[in-house]
């Protein structure tokens, strides 16, 4: 069984991070993600909601952002 985190930060590029929503066996309750074009966000977001992540949170600075998002509660 892979390991599993509390929370995960990841500072990616878009692509792989897309790749990575799907290919995830167990995803972290909490997930930060920056490194990403303010365009990229809403594709990145909707490929995790996909696997029942919730957008938490967006920030911006420039043309970066960083995502925050979080598994429901059981």
């Amino acid at each position: 069984q892979a390991p599993v985190a509390d929370l995960v930060v990841a500072n990616v590029l878009a692509p792989p991070l897309l790749t990575w929503a799907g290919l995830q066996v167990a995803l972290p309750p909490r997930l930060v993600l920056s490194g990403l074009l303010v365009g990229e966000v809403d594709r990145v977001a909707s490929a995790y909601a996909a696997r029942e992540m919730v957008l938490a949170e967006t920030r911006a600075d420039g043309e970066w952002a960083a995502l925050v998002l979080t598994l429901p509660a059981p």
